[in-house]
């Protein structure tokens, strides 16, 4: 299995080589179809953030590289599991798919509703937004759902062929402004070094990609540490 990364600088690339790849804050909007009469403006379930990758090439998907860049890092697939990446569920808009998942998210959210164990703790209740906590205050299965959710998209977005790497851990401090996110991981600082990025190493990449024109300046931009890591020009 081939998984790249695309990126649209050398400096995007340079970031991720140095401090690891962002969590990125992705709010697919699916879940306002699931479950149309909740409620989700304020927050998005599992919204703790997300890292993406493609079975694209270059060639397959020009489409693909043309939204997120020209600049490619492609992964072991060992390093890929170990962070437990999994393939992207493409939901249809319409159809048996759909509606059997809206049936599902109905009946089990509604269930949860009924059987809420702390109805008047404002904490607790963010079991309708977050996986962990509804295993926790009753409502293990809906929980379960939202597992499922944090790797499901619109079936638009289908070409993109994607896996993502989802943060196990709420957490709630990633912002959807992108530029600040990457602000805080380049460089990051204190606990960021932890909770915002997951680090890669020399040997978990098979190579790294970009147009021939771009060769010297990312070149002159990868660190000390990733120097041997093949550059493939297209």
């Amino acid at each position: 299995m081939k998984l790249r990364h695309f990126t649209k600088t050398a400096d995007a690339v340079s970031n991720i080589l140095k401090h690891g790849f962002a969590w990125i804050r992705n709010d697919r909007k699916v879940i306002c179809d699931l479950l149309p009469w909740v409620d989700f403006s304020k927050r998005e379930p599992q919204s703790f953030g997300q890292i993406s990758f493609t079975e694209n090439s270059r060639e397959t998907s020009p489409e693909h590289i043309k939204k997120y860049g020209t600049f490619g890092i492609e992964v072991r697939w060992e390093w890929a599991k170990s962070n437990k990446i999994q393939p992207v569920i493409y939901i249809p808009q319409d159809g048996p798919v759909k509606d059997t998942l809206t049936y599902l998210f109905t009946q089990i959210y509604k269930k949860a509703k009924a059987e809420e164990l702390y109805p008047n703790d404002k904490d607790r209740q963010m079991w309708e937004t977050n996986a962990a906590m509804a295993g926790v205050t009753g409502a293990p299965l809906y929980g379960k759902l939202l597992k499922l959710y944090e790797y499901m998209e619109p079936a638009e977005n289908s070409y993109e062929r994607e896996w993502r790497i989802a943060n196990q851990d709420p957490y709630y401090s990633i912002t959807t402004d992108l530029s600040k996110t990457i602000e805080g991981v380049s460089p990051p600082k204190g606990w960021a070094n932890v909770m915002n990025v997951v680090k890669i190493e020399p040997g978990d990449i098979i190579n790294i990609s970009c147009k021939k024109e771009n060769y010297g300046e990312l070149t002159e931009k990868i660190p000390e540490k990733f120097r041997h890591v093949h550059i493939h020009t297209v």
